[in-house]
């Protein structure tokens, strides 16, 4: 697992960044966001003793997000990896993708060496359940040049819905 303290369990792991308004990232770094850094609850955990939240705000943070900055080992180069977590919908109303929308929250991989947003084979979040939790699978290609990547939660509707998303199991 390439990131470290996905599980919540140490506090958040996450930065806040603030790209240009639209549906994918640009780098999913820099900016002045409004939306809030994502924190840990020991309220109802998906996994263990800690959960991470992720809170959009009542107003349309488009192109605001999350991101964390992960290095991979050599031996990963030029493959193919995965990516998984768990979530449910912690409280609001959050909008699910469908075959035709993206949801309110999208995930997206940047290489940082090559400057270049992945989009994974999956990237959008399709559960809206607030009982139930979903897991998020996914998988993306590596550069052979390249071990140092950004995995990135990204707002990419207009909406101005508030909602929380509670996040478990990063990997």
């Amino acid at each position: 697992n390439f990131v470290v303290g996905g599980d919540a369990e140490g506090g958040s792991i996450f930065a806040t960044y603030k790209d240009a308004a639209g549906s994918s990232p640009v780098d999913g770094t820099g900016g002045i966001p409004t939306v809030a850094n994502i924190t840990t609850t020991s309220s109802s955990p998906l996994v263990g003793a800690n959960s991470f939240l992720l809170t959009h705000p009542a107003s349309n943070v488009q192109g605001d997000g999350w991101s964390y900055d992960f290095t991979i080992d050599a031996a990963y180069q030029a493959k193919v990896l995965q990516l998984s977590f768990d979530y449910v919908v912690n409280s609001g109303t959050f909008v699910a993708g469908t075959a035709t929308t993206d949801s309110d929250v999208t995930v997206w991989i940047y290489d940082k060496t090559n400057n270049v947003l992945i989009q994974p084979s999956s990237y959008k979040l399709l559960s809206q359940s607030a009982t139930v939790s979903d897991k998020f699978n996914a998988t993306f290609q590596t550069a052979a040049n390249s071990t140092s990547y950004r995995l990135i939660f990204h707002n990419a509707s207009a909406s101005t819905s508030a909602f929380t998303l509670r996040i478990d199991s990063v990997t």
